[in-house]
């Protein structure tokens, strides 16, 4: 998972949320809301990956010859 480029970007993501809130740019609430879709991001990319890979499996065992 971490070759991803999702989560590489989630977690830029959530530093330049968290470097925006100390440096007074962003307000809590903002930051909040950026590291909450990066980390939603991330669950979904994984999720889509794994019905991916669930797919795959399956069809491959229904093949008969």
């Amino acid at each position: 998972m971490l070759k991803s480029k999702t989560v590489w970007t989630a977690v830029t993501a959530v530093i330049g949320a968290a470097s925006g809130y100390f440096t007074g740019e962003l307000e809590l609430a903002a930051a909040l809301q950026l590291v909450l879709t990066s980390v939603l991001a991330v669950f979904v990319r994984h999720g889509v990956k794994k019905s991916e890979d669930a797919a795959k499996a399956g069809s491959d065992s229904k093949i008969v010859s």
